[in-house]
């Protein structure tokens, strides 16, 4: 079955991907923590440390990040609740927006020159090639 790209786990996994969550951001970590935070409307940190696997202290710290970034809010007895948020706003704030695009530009860069690498090689591998070093091989 084919998930359309409105489905609310497509969103999610393209969202992960966010510039805001690059490793010089918020993290795998903050993602995490962040979405588990909107999926439970409200939550405090240990149910988010059970939630997502991760450590009281990492939990906590990633939340006062978002705090600070206008993610999150701390309703007080512990508890926190994820606010709507521009992901490429908040990007902007910690530096990271665009990274992702470059770094896909970069990984097309290198494919077309191991592409251009590999050509020379795949000539000298040729058929032709091969059977004349196969002679040479036999005739001595």
């Amino acid at each position: 079955m084919c998930k359309s790209d409105t489905h609310p786990e497509t969103v999610r996994l393209t969202q992960l991907g966010h510039d805001a969550f690059r490793w010089s951001g918020l993290g795998k970590t903050g993602a995490d923590i962040f979405f588990a935070l909107k999926a439970l409307d409200q939550a405090s940190v240990a149910e988010l440390a059970e939630a997502t696997g991760r450590a009281k202290p990492t939990v906590y710290r990633k939340l006062k990040l978002m705090e600070g970034l206008l993610m999150a809010e701390h309703l007080g007895q512990g508890q926190w609740r994820a606010l709507e948020v521009d992901l490429d706003s908040v990007a902007e704030v910690l530096g990271t927006a665009g990274q992702g695009e470059r770094q896909h530009e970069r990984h097309v860069q290198d494919r077309r020159l191991h592409r251009l690498i590999l050509e020379p090689r795949k000539a000298r591998n040729s058929p032709r090639h091969r059977s004349r070093s196969v002679k040479r091989v036999k005739a001595r």
